[in-house]
């Protein structure tokens, strides 16, 4: 057979020569046995034309062997330049190589399973009914409102033309447009770039990074708040729980997909096949228990974990009176945010797995979430008169954050009051926006939806790289993306 490739690494003894060739399909290459009798000289990192017999080898695996003449260089890769040799490398180091450090077997596992893990969330949104459109990167809405956000130079370039202000900055989210596409298309998704201007150096942020995000309307058939036959609005608690819902079914499937048939032993002699992107997981697994783990929350006859944010604050008040828990970080104060440290307590220690927590504190949120009629008092709080927003986050072992979702703000006086009384100070990142009342706004298109039909939707975002370290047990979201962009 004729194979073309780089290789990956060499080894020679007195009479033959082993290389490994990879063509990046695979997480193993291909053994070459050569002798060495031949006059060409091969090295770590050079492409190669091979013609050779295919065998099995005593470890039963395949091997080429190549005939003296079968060997030729296409590209040379100089030993004394080439940076990625056979000895262990470290992460810090191949960041310094980001261009080549897809040739390691790390890198190139988990960008395949990156791409199977795509696919797979392709093809249930299609299976789901959603439509896949394209929103700008360009814009000028800030939807989260953190103001930490690209400016795009020169700022008046676009004017305001569009109807969606003028475009001034890379986006931090694609949310506000999606909700647009939703009430024309009914169900749509995207995976866009997105950035942040955040200095965060840690295992989980990154300046540029993708986001899964998806809007839909809900159905009639929704149970509703009041009787009779033509009902105001739809019940905004099982609008939250049908979000839910939907994160935790799409993220099964991919589970599902990615994982060894066998995850409780995976280095099991089964000789049932195994797919390209089982092949990777089981290769970059970090321990049998991190699979095992991902098939516990697989599993489709449970479902994960959810409380109030006011619960978790309980649970963590409880968890620092208790000596024998990890967690030391003293729990937050009732309208604060949680930190990493919690998050990653609920979801290791309480849960032992995802965990969704929901209605959080409205002044912590962004403003495009429904405020929960009245003020929300579950029945986990101590009767604090409390105003809270229909939104959750997903949370899950060592990670912390991996999803937000919420119920839209779908009545326009609500939506209109809450950016009037903030001032729009978190709704855009210009602190000298226009008025709210005014045309030129950047948010006045998105306000005036609720005039034209408006009715109750709902939607989420993954971070892409997070949910691709979940699900690898790779423990840097630098080494999920092919490069990355951080501060600094």
């Amino acid at each position: 057979i004729s194979l073309t490739g780089y290789i990956k690494s060499i080894r020679k003894q007195k009479n033959i020569t082993f290389g490994v060739l990879s063509d990046g399909s695979t997480q193993p290459g291909l053994q070459l046995v050569l002798p060495n009798s031949g006059s060409v000289q091969l090295s770590n990192g050079c492409t190669v034309a091979v013609n050779g017999t295919l065998a099995e080898s005593p470890r039963r695996q395949p091997e080429l062997h190549v005939s003296p003449d079968g060997l030729r260089i296409i590209g040379p890769s100089p030993p004394s330049t080439y940076p990625i040799q056979k000895q262990a490398l470290s992460t810090e180091y191949l960041r310094t190589n980001v261009h080549l450090r897809a040739r390691t077997d790390k890198i190139a596992s988990t960008l395949r399973l990156r791409a199977r893990i795509k696919k797979i969330l392709e093809g249930w949104f299609d299976e789901e009914g959603f439509t896949h459109v394209h929103t700008p990167v360009l814009t000028g809405n800030d939807c989260e409102g953190g103001g930490e956000t690209f400016g795009v130079v020169p700022a008046d370039f676009f004017g305001s033309e569009g109807g969606d202000g003028a475009a001034s900055h890379l986006t931090v989210s694609a949310q506000l447009h999606l909700e647009a596409m939703a009430w024309a298309l009914g169900r749509v998704y995207t995976l866009n770039p997105c950035f942040r201007a955040e200095r965060s150096d840690t295992s989980r942020h990154l300046a540029e990074f993708w986001m899964l995000e998806a809007e839909w309307n809900f159905p009639a058939t929704q149970t509703f708040t009041t009787p009779g036959p033509a009902p105001a609005t739809l019940d905004p608690r099982s609008h939250l729980m049908q979000v839910c819902d939907t994160v935790e079914h799409a993220l099964k499937h991919v589970l599902a997909d990615c994982l060894p048939s066998s995850p409780d032993s995976p280095d099991s002699t089964s000789s049932a096949p195994i797919s390209l992107p089982q092949q990777d997981l089981s290769f970059l697994s970090p321990s049998p228990s991190h699979l095992i783990a991902l098939a516990r929350a697989a599993d489709p006859s449970t479902s994960w974990a959810r409380i109030s944010y006011t619960h978790a604050l309980e649970i963590l008040n409880a968890a620092t009176k208790d000596s024998t828990t990890p967690l030391r970080l003293p729990p937050p104060e009732w309208g604060s945010s949680l930190a990493s440290e919690h998050e990653r307590y609920l979801a290791e220690t309480y849960a032992r797995g995802p965990i969704f927590v929901y209605d959080y504190p409205a002044s912590i949120k962004p403003f495009y979430m429904r405020r929960n009629d009245g003020a929300k008092i579950d029945e986990h709080s101590d009767g604090a008169n409390r105003q809270t927003v229909s939104c959750f986050d997903l949370l899950i072992p060592r990670i912390g954050e991996l999803a937000g979702g919420s119920v839209r703000e779908e009545r326009y006086e609500v939506l209109e009051r809450v950016l009037s009384d903030e001032n729009v100070a978190r709704a855009s990142p210009d602190p000298d926006a226009p008025a709210l009342s005014t045309k030129d706004h950047p948010l006045n298109w998105y306000l005036s939806l609720r005039k034209h039909g408006s009715s109750p939707h709902g939607g989420f975002g993954i971070g892409f790289e997070r949910l691709v370290s979940w699900i690898s047990g790779v423990e840097n979201v630098k080494e999920c993306i092919p490069v990355p962009r951080t501060a600094g």
